[in-house]
């Protein structure tokens, strides 16, 4: 029954939430700048969140964000700077180019940073006093025992005497261990970060370099020999224009492919050649095909996606011995090709994607395609 009650809940607010959102979304522009406004003279904590799911393609929303940037410059002068750096960072999140909220941020993060200094400052001072109080207070502890014992014991006094120096070395010693140990820390703290910023200008240097220097290493080559293959054509346009049923046709061949890849931190290039030949017709009157192609591609590591922008050239081409058995509409398709594909795609770190899509020019030169 609990967990019937809290699927219910769950789907309550759930359901809130998108009513809340779409009326957001169906309201005018006035009403929107009101709905921000009152969020920020409260201070509302979910309008962050809000503000991170704004919709880019609604009409408003570059005014919306002119609006946020506004009230968050409005805040620091309120000294308000915590609720307008989560504003800015939510119109950032949304439009890293926005030249206004980029300078507010910069400032507000360094304000911040000093407030966080002070507060530091101000809590070690406070610890210092507390740490001066209770030794002061174990201190003042300490002499009236003393002095209890030694008016109770007085017989006793030199073998306490002895007890508390003793004791008293002992503290020491444990101090000086302690300061000690904590100087080895720092040290060993001041040494880690040497050796990671050492580490950081090593890897800088070394991406610095592999930008400039380009050598053998930038460069790879492969090729692969596919024994076997099929290929699969069917024509309607025989069909149309003969008596005899729709022509299908199955041919068995090979194929080899090549290519020479030129990898740099910037750009990448790739030249890819395929050669396809289908030699033996397993359901055709002696039909064969050949098609080859060659392709340039050419992308950067520097993007989120490996988008790579392509051009070629692509040859295709139907051979029958009996010409009086020729079903295909065109026999010959010689075509440059431009298009856009992924090279060395990346998914969950185990599988690597290659596809593109490419545009056969020809189809603008003849009305036997409509596209290809």
């Amino acid at each position: 029954m609990k967990k019937v009650y809290f699927v219910l809940v769950l789907l309550f607010y759930s359901v809130l939430l998108f009513s809340e959102e779409t009326s957001f979304q169906n309201l005018d522009i006035l009403s929107k700048i009101d709905y921000i406004s009152n969020s920020i003279n409260t201070m509302n904590p979910d309008f962050i969140d809000e503000i991170y799911d704004f919709n880019k393609s609604d009409p408003d929303y570059e005014s919306l964000v002119e609006i946020l940037v506004e009230k968050a410059g409005d805040l620091v002068f309120q000294e308000d700077y915590k609720y307008a750096f989560q504003i800015i960072e939510g119109v950032l999140y949304n439009n890293l180019a926005h030249a206004q909220a980029q300078e507010l941020y910069l400032i507000l993060n360094e304000i911040l940073k000093e407030e966080a200094e002070q507060e530091r400052i101000r809590l070690e001072v406070e610890v210092e006093k507390e740490r001066l109080k209770l030794e002061a207070e174990a201190e003042q502890e300490r002499v009236r025992l003393e002095e209890e014992e030694r008016l109770r014991l007085e017989a006793l006094a030199e073998e306490e005497r002895i007890r508390q120096e003793q004791e008293q070395e002992a503290v020491r010693q444990e101090e000086e261990e302690r300061r000690l140990a904590e100087k080895q820390t720092r040290e060993a703290e001041y040494q880690s970060n040497l050796q990671e910023q050492q580490k950081q200008l090593d890897e800088a240097e070394v991406y610095k370099s592999s930008i400039k220097t380009i050598g053998a290493k930038n460069f790879s080559f492969y090729t692969f020999l596919f024994p076997g293959e099929f290929l699969y054509y069917t024509s309607e346009v025989h069909t149309q224009y003969n008596s005899g049923d729709q022509q299908e046709h199955i041919l068995y061949g090979s194929a080899v492919q090549g290519g020479i890849n030129f990898i740099h931190p910037i750009v990448n290039v790739n030249l890819d050649m395929d050669f396809d030949y289908g030699f033996i017709g397993i359901n055709s009157n002696g039909s064969r095909n050949m098609n080859y192609n060659a392709t340039i591609s050419i992308g950067s590591p520097v993007l989120f996606i490996p988008l790579t922008f392509r051009a070629g050239f692509f040859y295709n081409q139907y051979f029958y011995d009996d010409e009086s058995s020729t079903d295909m509409a065109i026999l010959k398709l010689p075509t440059p090709s431009v298009g856009v594909g992924l090279w060395n795609f990346i998914l969950f770190d185990r599988i690597k994607i290659d596809c593109a899509i490419d545009y056969y020019l020809v189809s603008f030169l003849t009305d036997q395609l409509d596209l290809a």
